[in-house]
């Protein structure tokens, strides 16, 4: 299925920014909070959102922007902590 070209510029937008989010919460949850449980139901948000996208084929461009809003792609790998906000490798300031 394709969208119109605006009408899919303002739905990966609005599907990037709630990745982005939920992604975040769930990060604060899994390393600040140690609620591992929230944190996956948060992401199973995500995931649902993500089938969203492969049925509009709009995945990749919504994944890009949403990691330039917020970089998720090390989350929940060994060695990586939560530090003002962002996933960084352990022991880097």
């Amino acid at each position: 299925m394709n969208l119109c070209n605006k009408c899919s510029e303002y739905v990966i937008k609005v599907f990037a920014e709630k990745i982005a989010e939920l992604q975040q919460k769930a990060d604060k949850f899994y390393y600040e909070d140690k609620n591992q449980d929230m944190s996956s139901f948060l992401l199973d948000k995500v995931s649902a959102l993500k089938e969203i996208c492969i049925l509009l084929g709009i995945t990749s461009e919504v994944y890009i922007k949403a990691k330039k809003i917020y970089d998720f792609t090390n989350s929940g790998k060994s060695g990586y902590i939560l530090k003002n906000g962002k996933i960084i490798k352990e022991g880097n300031k």
